[in-house]
């Protein structure tokens, strides 16, 4: 079994920046991802948790789309 590692998308934001100071990559461009379903999330009370290592892997270019959560969020 794996443990995603799951965060809030400030704390997404925050990961990004301190590998990449520079990054374009803001909490809405990650809050639209996730309610497109581009990137795996869930609902955890108001609060969204990202999976962090799916967010890094679509950001990179190695996934595709998925709308499986995109109904959840909307």
């Amino acid at each position: 079994m794996t443990i995603h590692r799951m965060r809030t998308v400030r704390e997404s934001v925050e990961i990004i920046r301190e590998m990449d100071a520079q990054s374009a990559v803001t909490a809405n461009c990650i809050r639209t991802l996730c309610k497109e379903g581009k990137v795996h999330c869930v609902l955890a009370g108001t609060k969204v948790l990202v999976d962090l290592d799916h967010l890094l892997e679509y950001l990179s270019g190695r996934l595709e789309k998925s709308s499986e959560n995109a109904q959840e969020l909307a």
